[in-house]
């Protein structure tokens, strides 16, 4: 756990928010204290260094002028609910633990991957495996999610191999999945490297009316 002032030095308004923190240095909590609230107010720090925040549980990024400010935000949270946001610049590996409560049943669950880009398009992360006395992690890579991609991939590989992905353009999110079979050798067993080609949104939809267009004058043809 990190107090925002720490982890953002620069920005000395945040010696007062003291309801809310960093986890390690990608993700920031910010629960809720009061009984039967149904909202809490937080603030998204990084303001002066166009730092980009992403929704932990949709992935979609925090566009509002107030959030991005600097200033209190009032934040939605439900019963159940705790508002958690994921720094753009970093790289998560998960794994799905709801039914693991030790580093030996964690053994048995495969990992992902959770990249948010920042406002340059990149990011960076670490791993620390503890084996717990003698073992080694032999559990593959299952799948890899990118948001903050601006643009339109047009061609995803993983090694240089095909994979199935996705886009949502809306949330600006790249899906990468079923990669145990290209992973198999386990997640962390050796270097890999993931690519996509892409096209500005712009060009990709002239390039979607151009085929039609060809389409539609072609059928005109024949008939």
């Amino acid at each position: 756990m990190r107090a925002l002032a720490w982890e953002f030095p620069n920005e000395p308004y945040l010696a007062s928010a003291d309801r809310h923190f960093m986890l390690g240095d990608s993700l920031l909590i910010i629960p809720v204290l009061e009984p039967n609230a149904e909202a809490v107010s937080g603030v998204f720090p990084g303001e002066s260094t166009g730092t980009i925040w992403y929704d932990w549980y949709n992935h979609s990024a925090i566009t509002d002028s107030l959030a991005k400010s600097g200033a209190n935000f009032t934040i939605p949270a439900p019963l159940s609910h705790v508002p958690v946001f994921v720094r753009g610049g970093g790289v998560l590996p998960m794994q799905p633990l709801q039914d693991a409560l030790t580093i030996k049943e964690a053994q048995t669950h495969d990992w992902a991957v959770l990249i948010g880009l920042d406002h340059t398009g990149e990011a960076s992360g670490s791993l620390y495996l503890d084996d717990a006395g003698t073992f080694v992690n032999k559990l593959p890579l299952t799948n890899v999610t990118v948001i903050g991609v601006r643009q339109w991939p047009t061609k995803v590989l993983f090694n240089d191999k095909n994979v199935d992905s996705s886009y949502d353009d809306i949330r600006q999110l790249l899906e990468i999945r079923n990669l145990p079979n290209v992973t198999f050798s386990r997640a962390w067993g050796q270097n890999w490297q993931l690519t996509w080609s892409s096209k500005p949104m712009i060009e990709l939809l002239d390039s979607v009316r151009s085929l039609a267009l060809e389409r539609s004058y072609g059928t005109r043809k024949c008939i």
